[in-house]
């Protein structure tokens, strides 16, 4: 009888009808209820998962690990600030000291941006607020969130701060720095 329901479940499962993860697992769940009631009818306490279909539910839930969004993106377009920004460009007969290095020639009415990043792993109220959308209360819960949780090991990971939003954060990215 065994052998006759784990026919019937692979011949379910490679059927054309089994087009989904989710078809699969409703299946599996559907063949277990069955035989949990076809023992409960004839007076077997029994309810222990077979061994066919665990390793059917673990084979369904590990193929479609590659499948669960867990992509990783590359960024091939130029970044906003750096169409904004232009670095200086030293003169081949003088040698620029490091402050000379570091300054960045604005346009428009970006006048705020700060002229190097900002660490936010060191960076005060005051200092997180000169970052273009950040206000008093958001840079306070910056600093809130490195106090409570340490520092940030990496810049996405200002992410986890409430009310910083991917956009946000992309606007960001290329002024803050984790060193």
């Amino acid at each position: 009888i065994a052998s006759l329901r784990v026919t019937s479940l692979l011949q379910r499962i490679i059927s054309s009808r089994m087009h989904s993860l989710a078809a699969l697992i409703h299946l599996l769940f559907d063949q277990q209820l069955a035989s949990m009631k076809r023992d409960l009818e004839r007076g077997m306490r029994s309810f222990s998962i077979s061994r066919v279909v665990l390793f059917s539910l673990l084979v369904a839930m590990l193929s479609a690990l590659p499948f669960s969004g867990c992509v990783r993106r590359t960024r091939n377009a130029p970044s906003p600030s750096a169409s904004r920004t232009q670095a200086v460009a030293p003169t081949p007969d003088s040698q620029p000291n490091a402050s000379e290095q570091e300054s960045v020639i604005t346009t428009g009415n970006d006048s705020a941006a700060p002229a190097s990043r900002v660490n936010i792993n060191t960076a005060s109220v005051k200092e997180l607020e000169k970052l273009p959308g950040i206000g008093k209360g958001l840079a306070e819960r910056i600093v809130e969130h490195r106090e409570k949780y340490g520092p940030f090991r990496r810049p996405e990971h200002l992410i986890m701060v409430g009310r910083i939003s991917d956009k946000r954060f992309r606007a960001l990215r290329d002024l803050i720095t984790v060193e």
